[in-house]
């Protein structure tokens, strides 16, 4: 059985993977909605230190997959959540690379704001979230 804490650093992870994720879509359209409101050079500039961000924010992830004794805790407290490393991982190499993408990107144009943002778009799987649906009405 968890710890609290091995649940509470899980559960961390987790969510911060989903935060990035949230983030990095939501950033790609606002790019896209900033072309002709400020220049390339503005949004370029905005980009790149948004994808240094996201990945300072996924390096303290990586180490804490990596660097004992959060990795062990971590583990314990995935299993209760029925999450494997391997998912982690996998969620955490698909958000770097493409960070990693808009980092190498050359950006110098609105054509290629959008094509970075479109390839964000497309290679940052979106997940569904209970936190972005309306609100019922209550009667």
């Amino acid at each position: 059985m968890a710890t609290s804490e091995e649940r509470r650093l899980a559960n961390e992870a987790i969510l911060e993977i989903e935060r990035v994720r949230s983030n990095m879509r939501k950033n790609a359209n606002a790019y896209k909605q900033q072309i002709g409101v400020r220049t390339a050079v503005q949004i370029a500039t905005v980009m790149k230190a948004d994808a240094d961000q996201f990945q300072r924010r996924l390096e303290r992830l990586r180490r804490g997959f990596t660097t004992e004794p959060s990795r062990t805790k971590l583990i314990a407290g995935m299993v209760v959540d029925g999450v494997t490393r391997a998912e982690l991982v996998a969620d955490h190499t698909e958000l770097n690379d493409a960070a990693q993408a808009v980092w190498d990107a050359t950006i110098t144009t609105d054509a290629q704001i959008t094509t970075v943002a479109d390839q964000i778009l497309a290679n940052v799987t979106e997940h569904e979230t209970l936190l972005s649906k309306p609100l019922p009405t209550v009667r």
